[in-house]
């Protein structure tokens, strides 16, 4: 994203008064190459482009940037919990067993902000356990981003391997491969190749398995690094070696790497002239690219421009594809540094690639860039949009490579991304926190036995849902002309078809629609459009209303609405949880009920009702009753399957009811437990032998084949569902990982069973030693045991590993708790535990180091707040920081405010059709 210049030259001129106090600050900070923690050389440097960049200074608070910097640390590094005084005048700074006051009177400006923050990193530099120059880089991090916390929440500090891949992202390309990564089952797959790449002409498919890049095995290697391994610069070689379904043995592909264009905008010719043109999101060569799409279409009768889940991306990309479209008007305005500065961006009829009709999609998911050419496109009369209020982010943000940091070849800097401006679509119209509302707003109905979801309305994340979001929105947002409810049936799944690219097109509703507006379009003006297109607009919402109604009909429920009779309905109403025994416990499958009589003298119409929850698994399910006549009883039902790993939980239900006729019966408010099962936990010995593929000394050594067997014992309280042990070659291509996971599958308890990896020496490692990786998890519940093993050549190999064991009374979490504070005691067995801590909803609340590792077991007790519904709690001990024990659970406090009436409220301040009324319209 560009820099503006008129805001530039201004805030520079606004930041020179403040160099001469930053300048100590910052004086010669690349002067050595060794890291320094307490020079903390990249959070000054980002304090002065705040100072001078950032759009809203009155958003600075000092002593509160003081606190997240000291919260981001706690976050981050086990060993440090941070603690406010009562009386707010200072902080107390724990470190292992040392500890510190780090007073926040007189914290009123950025300078002594700093100096504070100073303080603090070194105490924590000079009494952590282990330092290495990585972990001290990450507490510098982890501090910058806790301050820039306090600003708005797309102002970050960038680490390099991120600021990397934004930096690939925007380009628009990379040397490497061309395929889609991910891991599935443990194993690295193709999700997708790229068209007209060199693994697309070698005959990758999706689905197949990368097992070796040239040396290195990929069993268990990080994502990040086979990433880093496939990609490299244009015209060097890479061996990667694939196994598919059918084949016997993994094959070899030879591959040149190439420049590989990340295809941001991939287009269509539609039925009857019509284009498609979909733009994933905005790089540097999407202007361009949307350019050359549309003239290989030739002559089209409209276009649908399609932005759909586009996250946005360069400003002047979003720029330079509204300008393809439109003759002249001011496409977007951005207004910098308290609105005192202003630079706009007009269309020029010489740009114009189509002056075709066109139907812009949206959804929640398009944001930032897509909502500049939305909003231009709708605002200056161009097009009609269709489809969900998008997200709402209407700042831009700066990336600031940070220079001083001076990085080697092939590596990258970290940078700073700063809110530098607010942009304005046509008409001077803000969107921060509101989104472009569609001119038809689409709203898919899900009817299926355990979701239903036909007139709730959906739930979806948006920037006014993120913490410090701006609110400068002029303007709420406004109705929609059509709201539409479509429902498609589920299709039954097919054999997958693994030849195609991630790029393949298929025709759903929502271009459709867009397809037959345009035919009906005439001219290329919205209101126009939206004129000529009123009757496809008004058959496609009849038609699909019909179908709901139909659907819902075979279900028994009747949901046409009738004149108010004489009378009223009067409800009695009842929820039960049927098919297991009470209490419900994690692992089973159950159906909520819910039964409403009418004991009144006139019937029920369009009746149904919303679940709201802090426990998912009971939230945002809408059951349908319809009509209901006097005397008349009925009933609606919801699947739900509570999860094998759940903890032990004791929550509040609300049922919000909604009637046709605004006869909807009174809340309903029920308590829910679930009970979490007992865990189990692994202990793993292990042993090398070098009888099969070395000389059978039991010393592993170069050129030798060595196993690894494995003795796993579940001496936790439950059964475990499905373990899988691993093995992770840390070292490099010295060594070759050539079986390096085994299924173990169930596990009784307590139990014990037996596997085994192999690994090749291929040559002697660097130091003379070799770093591997021992896990063993149950993929069900998520619980692990693993340690770093180090393996010295020329000696045994032999050793064991388990976690600690936290007991603590778990029926604080089987009742719902009064107080605003609750006691917790635990009780912590093992051997060489090093540390334990308490969190209370993601806050650090107690902490204690032990010495050298405490040995037989010791008593823990602290007290936690408790905020109004559900606390999230949990118990941590480290043995080191692989071996983690966690222990968590669930403690509630009754609530009187719940997100689903909040919504309620919020759409009725907003103007927007409410719930109830939307039901009752059938719109």
């Amino acid at each position: 994203m560009k820099r503006h210049p008129v805001v530039k030259i201004a805030l520079l001129a606004a930041a020179a008064a403040y160099l001469s106090w930053l300048g100590v600050l910052l004086a010669n900070p690349s002067a050595s190459s060794s890291y320094k923690l307490e020079d903390m050389r990249y959070f000054n440097r980002t304090l002065l482009l705040m100072k001078e960049n950032y759009l809203d200074p009155s958003r600075f608070n000092p002593r509160d940037m003081l606190i997240k910097a000291l919260d981001g640390v706690e976050k981050n590094t086990p060993e440090v919990m941070v603690t406010e005084s009562p009386d707010g005048n200072s902080v107390n700074l724990v470190v292992n067993k040392a500890s510190v006051t780090i007073p926040t009177t007189g914290v009123n400006t950025l300078w002594a902000m700093s100096l504070r923050v100073k303080e603090a990193l070194t105490f924590v530099r000079s009494n952590l356990r282990k330092i290495d120059e990585k972990s001290l880089r990450n507490i510098e991090y982890a501090a910058i981003n806790g301050m820039l916390s306090t600003l708005d929440p797309h102002s970050v500090f960038l680490k390099p391997e991120i600021n990397q891949e934004l930096k690939l992202s925007t380009k628009g390309e990379f040397g490497g491969l061309g395929i889609t990564i991910s891991v599935r089952d443990g194993q690295l797959t193709v999700i997708s190749p790229i068209a007209n790449t060199p693994a697309h002409r070698a005959g990758i498919r999706k689905k197949d398995r990368i097992v070796r890049i040239d040396e290195e095995s990929t069993v268990n290697m990080p994502l990040e690094t086979a990433v880093n391994k496939l990609r490299g610069p244009k015209g060097t070689p890479v061996t990667v070696y694939i196994m598919r379904d059918g084949w016997n043995e993994a094959r070899a592909f030879n591959m040149v790497r190439d420049t590989i264009r990340v295809n941001s905008v991939i287009s269509q010719r539609l039925e009857d002239g019509i284009g498609y043109l979909r733009i994933k999101n905005f790089d540097a060569k999407t202007t361009k690219d949307a350019g050359e799409h549309i003239r290989k279409m030739g002559a089209i009768k409209g276009l649908v421009l399609d932005l759909r889940d586009n996250p946005g991306g360069l400003l002047d990309a979003a720029i330079g594809v509204s300008d393809a479209f439109i003759d002249s008007g001011i496409l977007v305005a951005t207004v910098g540094h308290g609105a005192r500065m202003r630079e706009e961006k007009a269309a020029h009829s010489a740009d114009t690639k189509t002056r075709a009709p066109i139907v812009v999609l949206v959804s929640a998911g398009s944001a930032s860039a897509s909502e500049i050419v939305s909003g231009a496109l709708k605002n200056l009369d161009r097009a009609v949009v269709i489809g969900e209020q998008t997200f709402g982010k209407g700042s831009v943000q700066v990336i600031y490579p940070l220079e001083e940091e001076r990085p080697k070849e092939g590596e990258t800097e970290s940078s700073v991304k700063l809110t530098i401006a607010q942009y304005l679509t046509p008409g001077d119209i803000s969107i921060q926190s509101v989104g472009i509302t569609p001119d038809i707003e689409l709203r898919p109905v899900v009817l299926e036995e355990d979701y239903t979801q036909v007139f709730a309305e959906p739930v979806r994340n948006r920037e006014e849902d993120l913490d410090r979001h701006l609110e400068d929105a002029v303007e709420k947002a406004g109705k929609p002309v059509e709201v539409i409810r479509y429902y498609e049936k589920p299709q039954k799944k097919e054999e997958e078809d693994t030849t195609g690219t991630e790029d393949d097109f298929r025709e759903d509703f929502e271009i459709n629609l867009a397809r037959r507006i345009l035919l009906k379009a005439g001219k290329s003006t919205r209101s126009a459009m939206l004129e000529a297109a009123s009757g496809v607009i008004g058959d496609a919402r009849n038609i699909e209303l019909r179908k709901i109604f139909d659907e819902l009909g075979k279900r028994g429920i009747s949901w046409d609405i009738a004149p108010v009779a004489k009378g009223k309905p009067v409800a009695a109403v009842s929820l039960e949880f049927v098919d297991e025994a009470p209490p419900i416990t994690a692992g089973d499958k159950i159906e909520m009920v819910v039964k409403v009589a009418n004991k009144g003298d006139a019937p029920f119409h369009q009746l149904r009702a919303v679940s709201d929850c802090d426990n998912g698994i009971f939230s945002r399910h809408e059951l349908l009753f319809g009509k209901i006549a006097p005397g008349e009883a009925r009933e609606s039902r919801v699947k739900i399957k509570a999860p094998k790993r759940m903890d032990t939980r004791t929550d509040q239900l609300l049922l919000h009811f909604y009637e046709g006729n605004g006869f909807a019966p009174p809340d309903l408010i029920q308590q829910v437990m679930v009970r979490g099962a007992p865990e189990p936990s692994f202990a793993v010995t292990y042993k090398l032998d070098d009888k099969e593929g070395g000389d059978g000394d039991g010393l592993p050594e170069a050129g030798e084949t060595v196993r690894i067997n494995l003795q796993v014992d579940n001496e936790g309280a439950g059964k475990a569902e499905e373990v899988i042990a691993t093995l992770r070659n840390e070292t490099g291509p010295a060594i070759f990982v050539d079986k390096g996971r085994e299924t173990i599958g169930k596990m009784d308890a307590p139990a014990t069973a037996a596997a085994f990896f192999t690994v090749k020496i291929n040559q002697k490692p660097e130091g003379g030693k070799f770093s591997l990786r021992i896990a063993v998890f149950d993929a069900t519940l998520a619980i692990q045991s693993s340690q770093f093993i180090e393996v010295p050549l020329g000696k045994p190999l032999a050793g064991v590993f388990r976690p600690a064991k936290i007991k603590f009374d778990e029926a604080i979490s089987g009742e719902i708790q009064q107080g605003d504070k609750i006691k917790l005691k635990a009780s912590i067995e093992g051997d060489g535990v090093l540390d334990v801590y308490v969190l209370a909803n993601d806050d650090k609340v107690f902490y204690k180091a032990l010495d050298t590792g405490a040995g037989g077991g010791f008593q823990i007790e602290t007290e936690a707040p408790l905020k109004a519904g559900a606390n999230g709690m949990s118990i941590v001990a480290r043995k080191d920081g692989e071996l983690v024990t966690y222990r968590s659970f669930v403690v509630s406090r009754p609530k009187s405010e719940w997100s689903l009436l909040k919504e309620e409220k919020a759409l009725a301040a907003s103007n927007k059709p409410a719930p109830a009324k939307t039901g009752a319209q059938g719109q």
